[in-house]
C-alpha cells in the first residue's frame, strides 16, 4: 500500500516536473513576440501567469519534486549581486534624502527654509519601483532557469528552443522586409521604414534579439570541435552541421537587413575574441585559419549582396557615434553631481531633460543613454554600477573557467556559445540600450544561467541518474 502511494506520488511529481519544464519553454517562446515595457497590458498578464506558475512550482518542490540545487549553489554569488540590486532600488525609492536641485536649479544655499519637500534618494520613486518590479521578475526568471535546467537532455532542448525562436523571427522578418510589410504600429517608428525588424519597433533590438538566439546554434554546432574533431569547411557544411550553418546564415541575413551596426560588429568581435581565447585554454579546440578566412569572405560577400545598406553605413559612417557622444557628455555632467547614490532607477529621462539645457539635440525625451554602463551609473550610482559589473565579470569568468576545465564537449561548447553571445550583447550595450528591453534582458539572463548550469551537469551524472531511477522503479514494482 505504502509502495503504491509512493509510486503514485512519484508519478505525479514526475509529471509536474515535465509539465513545468515545457511551460517554461512555452513562456520563453511567448515573451519573444512582445518587446513592450513591463507596464504594458501584455506584460501584466504575462507576469500574473508567471507568478501563479512559480507558486505552483515552489509548492511542488516542497513536496519533493526535483530542483537543481547544485546550480543554485554554483550561482550563489551571482544571485547575491542580483538581489543586492533589488535591495538598492528599494532603498533608493524609500530612504529619505535632502532636496537636490538639478541642472540650472537653485543653489542649495538659496533654498528657502520653508521649502522642505518629501524627498528620497530617487527623484522619481514611482519609476524606481517599476524598475524594481522588473528586476525582481528577472531575478526570479534566472532562479527558475537555474532550477529547471538540470540535465543534458533539458540543456539540449533549451538550445534547440532558442535556435527555433531565432529562426522563426529571422524568417518572418525577412519575409516582411521583402514584401514591404510592417508587423508593428507605424506610429511608433521614427523613420527607417525599409529595414528588417520583425515584431520589434527598434531595428537594433531586433538584431540584438537574433544575436542572443544564436547561442543555440553555436552551442550545438561546435560540440564536435570540443571533442577533438578537425574543423573544415566540409564538416561545417554537411549533415546536421550544414543545417545549423544554413540557419545561422539566415539569422545573419536578417541582422544585415536590420542595418544594425552595433549588433553585427559586436557579434563579429566577440566571436573572434572568444575563438582565439578558447584555442589557448582548451586543448581540443583548434582554429584552422583557411576555414576562418573562407568564412569571413562568405560573410563579406553576403553582406555586400544582402545588406548593401548596412555595408554602406559601415563604410561611410564607420563607427561614428552621432549625437551619442554629446549625450554621453551631458550624462557624465549629471553623474558628477550624484556619483555614489545616483538619482534613482528609472530617472534618466527626468535628469537628462534638466541637464541638457540648450544643447542642440532632437526635441524628444531621452529616457536612455545609449550606454548601459552610463545609464546604470546615473540612475543607481556607483553602488548599482559595481553590482552590474559584478554580474558581468563573475559570469564571464565562470564561463571561461568551464570552457578550460570541462571534460564534456556539450558543456564546453555551450559555455563557449554563452560567453560569445554574452560578450556580443554587452559590446552592443555600450552604444545601445538593448539590455533594457524586458524580453531581451530575460533571454540575456537565460544565457547567463547556462554558464552556471553547465558545470553542474555531466554525461556521467546523467547516466547514473537514469540508472538510479530505473533501479528504484524496478525495486518498487518487484515489491
Amino acid at each position: 500500500m505504502l509502495h503504491n502511494i509512493s509510486l503514485n506520488q512519484g508519478n505525479i511529481l514526475g509529471g509536474l516536473a515535465t509539465s513545468s519544464w515545457y511551460a517554461y519553454l512555452l513562456m520563453l517562446l511567448v515573451m519573444s513576440f512582445n518587446p513592450n515595457r513591463i507596464d504594458s497590458g501584455f506584460w501584466q498578464g504575462f507576469l500574473a501567469f508567471f507568478y501563479l506558475f512559480l507558486a505552483i512550482y515552489l509548492v511542488a518542490v516542497l513536496f519533493g519534486m526535483r530542483c537543481h540545487t547544485r546550480a543554485l549553489h554554483n550561482a550563489r554569488l551571482l544571485l547575491i549581486f542580483s538581489f543586492s540590486t533589488l535591495v538598492w532600488l528599494f532603498v533608493q525609492a524609500n530612504y529619505s534624502a535632502q532636496y537636490r536641485p538639478l541642472g540650472a536649479g537653485l543653489a542649495s544655499a538659496n533654498i528657502p527654509a520653508w521649502f522642505s519637500p518629501d524627498t528620497r534618494i530617487s527623484i522619481t520613486p514611482g519609476k524606481t519601483l517599476w524598475l524594481m518590479s522588473s528586476e525582481l521578475f528577472i531575478l526570479l526568471w534566472l532562479v527558475l532557469s537555474l532550477c529547471l535546467i538540470d540535465s543534458r537532455r533539458r540543456l539540449k532542448q533549451l538550445l534547440v528552443t532558442l535556435a527555433v525562436v531565432g529562426f522563426l523571427h529571422a524568417a518572418v522578418a525577412i519575409f516582411a522586409y521583402l514584401n514591404g510589410l510592417l508587423l508593428v504600429d507605424v506610429g511608433q517608428l521614427d523613420g527607417h521604414y525599409r529595414i528588417a525588424r520583425g515584431w520589434f519597433v527598434n531595428r537594433n533590438h531586433f538584431a540584438a534579439f537574433l544575436s542572443l538566439c544564436l547561442v543555440g546554434y553555436i552551442g550545438l554546432m561546435f560540440k564536435q570541435m570540443f571533442q577533438g574533431s578537425k574543423m573544415s569547411l566540409k564538416s561545417l557544411l554537411v549533415g546536421v552541421n550544414g543545417l545549423y550553418a544554413a540557419c545561422i546564415g539566415l539569422i545573419c541575413l536578417a541582422m544585415f537587413m536590420s542595418q544594425s551596426r552595433g549588433a553585427v560588429t559586436g557579434l563579429l568581435i566577440a566571436s573572434l575574441c572568444l575563438a582565439i581565447s578558447t584555442q589557448r585554454i582548451h586543448t581540443n579546440f583548434k582554429l584552422k585559419w583557411p576555414v576562418i578566412v573562407s568564412m569571413l569572405i562568405v560573410l563579406m560577400v553576403s553582406l555586400a549582396y544582402f545588406g548593401p545598406e548596412l555595408l554602406n553605413r559601415l563604410t561611410s559612417e564607420g563607427f561614428s557615434l552621432g549625437e551619442r557622444l554629446e549625450q554621453w557628455i551631458i550624462t557624465l555632467t549629471a553623474i558628477k553631481q550624484a556619483p555614489i547614490v545616483g538619482y534613482g532607477g528609472g530617472s534618466y529621462g527626468t535628469v537628462f531633460q534638466a541637464f541638457r539645457d540648450q544643447t542642440e539635440l532632437r526635441q524628444v525625451i531621452y529616457n536612455q543613454s545609449h550606454n548601459q554602463f552610463l545609464h546604470v551609473w546615473l540612475e543607481q550610482g556607483l553602488v548599482g554600477l559595481v553590482l552590474w559589473l559584478g554580474v558581468l565579470f563573475y559570469s564571464f569568468a565562470k564561463g571561461m573557467s568551464t570552457i578550460a576545465n570541462s571534460k564534456s564537449s556539450l558543456v564546453a561548447s555551450t559555455s563557449f556559445a554563452a560567453c560569445i553571445i554574452m560578450l556580443a550583447a554587452v559590446l552592443q550595450s555600450c552604444v545601445d540600450f538593448n539590455l533594457q528591453i524586458i524580453n531581451i534582458r530575460c533571454y540575456f539572463f537565460v544565457i547567463i544561467a547556462l554558464i552556471f548550469v553547465c558545470p553542474t551537469i555531466s554525461h556521467r551524472r546523467s547516466i547514473s541518474h537514469r540508472r538510479s531511477i530505473s533501479h528504484r522503479r524496478s525495486s518498487i514494482n518487484s515489491n
